[in-house]
């Protein structure tokens, strides 16, 4: 449903079946409702199979169906969906520069997941560039796991943090993961 109608206008779509942990953002565009979030086939994020290899030649174990970024644009006048996958690579917990929440995005962030196949961490951050199609990953580092990136904006710098990324057996939960203390700065907009 648009932003501005009323709750009794609630539309239904026919859509593969999927389901989506978190999202990133959800904005209208002439017609379209659209959505970006990270999608998977099932729930089972625990369950152990073997993943395909990405694009960097990584091999991702942990869950058959790890979620990876999806846009999918919901037609308003016809009441078509049209739904694409961004990106190869498993990751969750997307983040957008909050000020941009219900508008078009130009960027968005998301945890990468670790090759394991026994719990789910996330060995990284991954940047989409919605404009150009492209993806950068930042490493946590060897060994070492955060969560989910939090967006800092201020003067015409943004960082991205990882979460407590921590060494594997490492208890304490405080270890940063590395001399930048896992700051991924950014030099333009977000």
């Amino acid at each position: 449903m648009s932003a501005a109608s009323a709750g009794d206008s609630i539309r239904w779509f026919d859509a593969p079946a999927c389901y989506v942990f978190h999202t990133t953002n959800a904005y209208e565009d002439g017609d379209d409702v659209v959505l970006t979030g990270c999608r998977m086939n099932s729930t089972n994020v625990l369950e152990a199979a073997e993943m395909p290899t990405n694009r960097n030649g990584d091999v991702y174990g942990g869950s058959g169906d790890r979620a990876r970024l999806h846009r999918g644009r919901f037609n308003l006048a016809t009441g078509t969906v049209y739904e694409e996958q961004l990106d190869d690579v498993p990751s969750d917990f997307p983040r957008v520069n909050e000020s941009l929440l219900g508008r078009s995005h130009r960027y968005s962030y998301s945890a990468r997941f670790a090759e394991r196949e026994d719990v789910p961490l996330f060995n990284g951050l991954l940047k989409y560039d919605h404009a150009t199609g492209q993806a950068l990953s930042f490493s946590h580092g060897p060994n070492r796991f955060g969560g989910e990136g939090v967006l800092g904006v201020g003067d015409e710098r943004a960082s991205v943090k990882a979460g407590h990324a921590t060494e594997a057996g490492d208890d304490r939960g405080v270890e940063p993961a590395g001399a930048d203390g896992g700051v991924a700065e950014v030099d333009h907009g977000v």
